[in-house]
């Protein structure tokens, strides 16, 4: 069985893509994107999306929801 290969063009946004995020996540105060590493990951998020890296099926499905709800709960406990 051999595995299909993706298009150049997918990889290289792929690549540019994630060293965008890699960027952003080791450098926390980039002068010219000053926003904080919760919007930076919905930024990364977005940017797989619209360069087609994945779908939006594929995005809707990585959504944890227990886990969203273990994070808000913490932040309501934590907040009270």
């Amino acid at each position: 069985m051999s595995m299909a290969m993706a298009p150049t063009v997918k990889v290289v946004l792929g690549l540019i893509n994630f060293g965008f995020f890699w960027m952003l996540a080791v450098f926390p105060a980039v002068p010219f994107l000053p926003i904080g590493r919760t919007s930076r990951s919905l930024l990364w998020a977005m940017l797989m999306v619209i360069f087609r890296l994945i779908t939006l099926r594929q995005a809707y499905a990585a959504i944890d929801l227990q886990i969203l709800g273990l994070l808000y709960g913490t932040v309501v406990v934590d907040d009270a």
